[in-house]
């Protein structure tokens, strides 16, 4: 608190009456004293860390600091302020020098020197009145449908450093005025319609509707708690509430309508919501821990947990929904929707790790969409994205929907590597790829994943849809392990420069450019290992291409291309003599024009027993592999080459047929050119082995 000696003078001169123009003073009788004084507090405001969650350190919120809930204190006497319009009725038990009172017409100044903890109930009405504050200890302002409008500075100005209980009841109005708070004391701190130099818990079961139309609508120098009461802030010059140290969010209800600037701004510290119903809108970023500065100790961290919060931001290049430089994790069955529309915006944005979900149970739901557009910056452009992790993005349970309707937009990007487990994940891309210039190629592809590290997936649902993009995109590896894929694009389906591993799970790949995709410079480095799960990849260009080994060691692979030309179905390095294809095991069935290169590089290499190609020009419409005891071990359904080649490479004996009858389907994701499950009523026409010439060792190479 920044004291103001002139006021301390001019209050003591009036200490004998107590009472100034504008107040009616009376005294309580009751001269008991408080003996539940509270021991004099630290007026710091130290974030205690204690636990950790998925490598972020958090606080223990029930141990916080000193906090302690208002209903839980006790004082027996109460200092009541009622406003009439321009005058005031004062109340004040404390009838020697501890409790000083000075009104001004509506305007109120207390001066506590008291030991003792001692509670002001406010209430009434005045459209020029407002309320200042200094104490030495700690205190409780009660707002009793209490409607403020101040022409001269913050509506309540709480100049001091100590702890503060605001306890809010009935229906409470607080509005400055934007005059530049001309007759505020230029040597204290003003920044809000409510301002405090000192930390603030807020409870009750009212409403606190705030109008900041000078700067913040809130502002405060430490930290405050939220809980129970509902707080309406209509609209604000500058940040709807803006806080130093840290924000805390328990319960209740808060509504952000209209922010100038940010919504929620913690400038130095971080924001913790566990609970409550946050709607929030904003012209910059709207939930923001903004603290860039490295400082020892500051850690700007976003926790959101068991929380329902609603963000909109409007029309502003790069306004985010939630941002900080540190991390964020969202969990314990929090359920966020965020729509942002300036170009560049990012949903979430962090430059640290990004958490979601803390275990099985945990039902966290994320809805994000993202409207805005690219901005073309001098050494590159800033995307618009959904989620964009500064380094490790981590899923472990929940939702997330995504819909993002930039051109070259991403869905989850992360710096670092990217976790998927036991979640859902569902990412839609409408917009296009950009040129920098009229010259250059396509070099902004919208894509749905994308890590600069390597990306991991197991137990989860993925279900991409990027018209112009692509789905996966990893520069380092990308590994599935098990888990339901469902990824259609205009370009790469799943692509990584360096290594693709597919373990298990059901993945169907529909592309526009290569389904599967291992690049980034051809070398023995680069490879597509498929050693489990079930395949359909689909595409008019390449369907498998490993600029390195194609190895099959096991699971079910069965391949399409859709297209005549100069691409293939298994396309590996062309620096590798030839024998970039090696077949280990599994089930491979794969159906291709009769021009593609792999099928006359195969059949003069790698024909036997256990491979079976036919590149006659084929028409056929249903495929089926049948073992030799009759089990049906795929099925490609509704098939419409008509110029076409076939390869089956299996490790068991099996016939392979053409314009089989397929019943009982499952569709998979209700698309129609692939059923897994089914039975054959009609095998139709065997398909044999027809290469004119065979100069293979009998079998595929071993890996």
């Amino acid at each position: 608190m920044k004291r103001v000696f002139f006021y301390l003078l001019l209050i003591n001169i009036f200490l004998i009456s107590n009472c100034f123009v504008g107040c009616v003073v009376s005294n309580d009788d009751d001269d008991k004293k408080n003996t539940e004084n509270e021991k004099e507090e630290n007026t710091g405001s130290e974030v205690v860390l204690v636990g950790k969650y998925n490598d972020v350190l958090f606080f223990d919120d029930e141990n916080y600091g000193e906090d302690i809930l208002s209903e839980e204190i006790v004082s027996p006497k109460v200092v009541s302020i009622t406003y009439n319009e321009d005058t005031v009725d004062v109340v004040n038990p404390y009838e020697d020098s501890e409790v000083s009172v000075m009104c001004n017409g509506g305007n109120v100044i207390i001066n506590a020197n008291s030991d003792d903890f001692i509670v002001y109930e406010l209430s009434g009405s005045s459209e020029n009145g407002n309320f200042r504050f200094y104490s030495k200890k700690k205190y409780k302002l009660v707002l009793n449908n209490l409607r403020l409008i101040s022409t001269s500075g913050p509506a309540i100005n709480i100049q001091s450093k100590k702890r503060g209980f605001i306890d809010i009841y009935g229906s409470c109005s607080l509005e400055d005025t934007a005059n530049g708070y001309s007759s505020a004391n230029e040597d204290e701190d003003a920044k809000g319609t409510i301002f405090s130099e000192g930390q603030l818990i807020f409870d009750g079961d009212g409403t606190l509707s705030v109008t900041g139309n000078e700067k913040h609508a809130i502002g405060n120098d430490e930290y405050i708690r939220w809980n129970n009461a509902t707080l309406e802030i209509v609209s604000a010059t500058k940040d709807g509430i803006h806080v130093n140290d840290l924000i805390i969010v328990n319960s209740g209800n808060i509504i952000v309508k209209n922010a100038g600037k940010n919504a929620i701004e913690c400038e130095k510290g971080s924001i913790v919501f566990t609970g409550g119903d946050i709607k929030v809108n904003s012209t910059n970023d709207a939930i923001k821990a903004s603290y860039t500065g490295g400082k020892s100790g500051i850690n700007p961290y976003i926790i959101i947990s068991n929380t329902v919060v609603e963000i909109t931001t409007n029309d502003k290049e790069k306004a985010h929904g939630i941002n900080t430089e540190s991390s964020v994790v969202i969990k314990d069955n929090s359920s966020i929707s965020i729509n942002v529309t300036g170009d560049a915006s990012k949903g979430i944005k962090s430059g640290g790790l990004i958490a979601v979900g803390s275990n099985s149970e945990d039902e966290t739901y994320i809805s994000i969409t993202v409207n805005g557009g690219y901005v073309a910056e001098e050494d590159g452009y800033a995307e618009p994205v959904g989620i964009k992790a500064g380094t490790t993005y981590r899923q472990s349970s929940g939702h997330v929907r995504i819909n993002n309707f930039g051109a070259c937009g991403r869905g989850i990007a992360a710096s670092g590597n990217m976790e998927i487990s036991n979640c859902k994940i569902y990412s839609t891309l409408h917009g296009d790829c950009f040129t920098r210039d009229e010259n250059a190629d396509y070099n902004g592809y919208p894509k749905a994943l994308k890590v600069k590290g390597s990306l991991v997936v197991s137990d989860s649902e993925i279900v991409i849809d990027s018209k112009y993009g692509k789905g996966l995109s990893a520069e380092d590896f990308i590994k599935i392990k098990s888990g339901d894929f469902f990824i259609k694009t205009g370009h790469e389906g799943i692509e990584s420069e360096t290594v693709v591993n597919i373990e298990g799970g059901n993945i169907y790949v529909y592309a526009g450019d290569d389904a599967v995709n291992a690049g980034g410079g051809f070398g023995e480095s680069k490879a597509i290992n498929v050693t489990g799960g079930y395949v359909y990849a689909e595409s008019s260009c390449d369907v498998f291409d490993s600029n390195g080994y194609i190895n099959f060691n096991g699971g079910i692979c069965v391949l399409v291309r859709t297209q005549d030309g100069g691409d293939s179905v298994i396309d590996p390095g062309d620096n590798l003599s030839g024998k970039g294809i090696r077949f280990n095991g599994g089930i491979v069935l794969a159906v291709g024009s009769v021009n593609d290169m792999w099928i006359q590089d195969i059949a003069k290499k790698y024909t036997g027993d256990n491979v079976i190609i036919n590149n006659s020009g084929i028409s056929f419409k249903n495929l089926a592999a049948i073992s030799s005891d009759g089990t049906t071990l795929l099925s490609y359904y509704n098939g419409t080459a008509e110029n076409a080649g076939v390869l089956y490479a299996s490790d068991s004996l099996a016939k392979i047929y053409k314009d089989v009858t397929v019943e009982n389907i499952e569709y998979s994701y209700n698309y129609e050119k692939y059923a897994d499950k089914g039975s054959v009523s009609d095998l139709g026409t065997e398909i044999v082995h027809s290469i004119v010439e065979n100069s293979g060792s009998g079998k595929m190479p071993p890996r």
